[in-house]
């Protein structure tokens, strides 16, 4: 986290892009110099990742990114393509990080564990924690997305297509 942190704070802008529909607009826009945060399913579109070019990727679905399904392994061998590619840094829960080192050790400089407390906090080197949260941009993304910078954009975070049934 260090490092990341020491890299990007102070950023002009940081962005937060989740899944939902409007992230479809994000061709509209240029992130070039901002700190950008992705997650989930994202790293799946090739087009989109090379227009964010990704700073920091988030997950943490026990499911559907760290259990032995097919799903789980193929999502993961997307992250760590992306992570690879784009010299971006991989935030997990901070339990799961041995056991996903010890699957993916080329990533020990790339990985970071974030614990969570019982207090909103935005995570500093000396102050590292989030506090519990049900989603993933709440829990991870926007607390160090605002830890980096005064300004946080947000885009695909608006739920899902009105026909979509599936249930998240």
């Amino acid at each position: 986290y260090s490092s990341m942190y020491d890299k990007y704070k102070g950023c002009e802008k940081a962005n937060v892009f989740g899944t939902g529909p409007s992230l479809t607009r994000a061709y509209d826009f240029d992130f070039s110099g901002d700190f950008n945060v992705i997650c989930n399913s994202i790293v799946k579109n090739k087009n989109l990742l090379e227009h964010i070019r990704p700073d920091l990727l988030v997950f943490a679905d026990p499911v559907f990114h760290f259990s032995p399904c097919k799903y789980a392994e193929r999502f993961r061998e997307d992250a760590i393509k992306v992570v690879m590619e784009y010299n971006s840094y991989c935030l997990i829960p901070y339990y799961i990080v041995p056991l996903f080192l010890a699957h993916f050790p080329e990533l020990k400089d790339k990985t970071i564990g974030l614990p969570v407390g019982n207090d909103f906090n935005l995570p500093t080197v000396s102050d590292f924690y989030v506090k519990a949260s049900s989603n993933i941009l709440t829990l991870y993304m926007l607390p160090v997305a605002a830890a980096i910078s005064g300004k946080v954009n947000i885009l695909g975070c608006d739920g899902r297509e009105k026909n979509e049934t599936y249930f998240w």
